[in-house]
């Protein structure tokens, strides 16, 4: 039993060193040979793959490294897009905060202004129309139309009777519109 187990080594590396002779010196295709062998096989047969298949899956495999690394880069330019559009937004949002911060001041500084007018307004209701009427007439014209469209109609009246007739009709007219 030795014996056969000692020739059938030997036979098979001596197989092995002539079939990888042949095959180096090109006289015959080894591996082709024992696919057409193992393709003569038919449970062996279902699990073979043709080297034209092996060229097709390769090809195919390629194809898609392809069009992952044609989508990998459409991902990393729509990546940067995202932190254009990101850095866009963070700026406009900076715009819109100090616009907001401006028109705040803005405001307050209207509400002062409105807060002023009204006590300097309260100051003419004490007044006497002529004491009234001599400041309105050194004052500045968009300042005493404000003084004067804050008064009730029967002061700004009687402030007006007591202006020159220049004066009161220029500051009629432009309380009438």
């Amino acid at each position: 039993m030795k014996k056969i187990i000692y020739f059938l080594i030997l036979f098979l590396v001596l197989f092995s060193m002539l079939s990888w002779s042949l095959d180096a010196l090109d006289v015959i295709d080894v591996k082709a040979a024992l696919y057409n062998l193992a393709s003569r096989i038919p449970v062996v047969n279902n699990y073979l793959v043709s080297r034209a298949e092996i060229v097709e899956l390769e090809t195919e495999n390629m194809d898609l490294q392809q069009k992952i690394n044609s989508k990998d880069t459409e991902i990393a330019e729509l990546n940067n897009e995202i932190q254009k559009l990101e850095q866009e937004l963070e700026d406009q949002e900076a715009v819109m905060a100090e616009i907001q911060k401006d028109y705040n001041e803005l405001a307050d500084s209207k509400e002062d202004r409105e807060a002023k007018l009204e006590k300097i307004a309260d100051i003419y209701r004490s007044m006497d129309s002529d004491a009234a009427a001599a400041v309105i007439m050194q004052m500045d014209q968009k300042l005493a139309l404000e003084i004067l469209s804050r008064l009730k109609e029967d002061q700004a009246a009687a402030i007006l009777e007591s202006l020159s007739q220049d004066r009161a009709a220029e500051l009629f007219s432009l309380l009438s519109q």
